[in-house]
């Protein structure tokens, strides 16, 4: 299996998957309306979206499995987040709301999420997901 960025083989199984842009970026025409840096993208001046992980432990395994995931932010968060981009201490800083703009595939669905800064500036956002429910039926009581 090779690196899709780098084009490197690799070794092991990837524990990391994500997509480069939030679900709504693919739905815009290709304007000027869109600007995707990074971990952020703002689409019309109005839609504000910022690159998380979702870790999920792994049983008997001290790594994790990581969903790289866009979640929505509101204009004010999205401003502030990026004001302290860069500054120490800033994973104390309360957890934003956001709806993940993410489509996984698998057959589960997240109704909201809450961002976190975890303090290290690559992907330092780690989101913990509230409210997950399967869309399969389950014979278990």
């Amino acid at each position: 299996m090779k690196c899709p960025h780098c084009n490197n083989e690799l070794n092991e199984l990837p524990l990391c998957y994500g997509i480069e842009a939030p679900y709504y970026f693919y739905t815009v025409p290709e304007e000027k309306r869109t600007e995707l840096i990074r971990d952020f993208c703002v689409i019309d001046e109005q839609h504000f979206f910022i690159r998380g992980h979702i870790e999920i432990p792994i049983i008997d395994n001290k790594e994790k499995f990581i969903w790289s995931v866009w979640v929505t932010l509101s204009e004010e968060n999205f401003l502030k987040s990026n004001e302290l981009l860069h500054v120490e201490g800033r994973e104390h800083e309360k957890p934003y709301f956001g709806w993940l703009s993410t489509e996984l595939s698998f057959n589960i669905s997240i109704n909201y999420i809450i961002a976190k800064d975890n303090g290290t500036y690559a992907r330092s956002w780690c989101c913990s997901v509230n409210r997950i429910r399967t869309n399969e039926s389950s014979t278990c009581g």
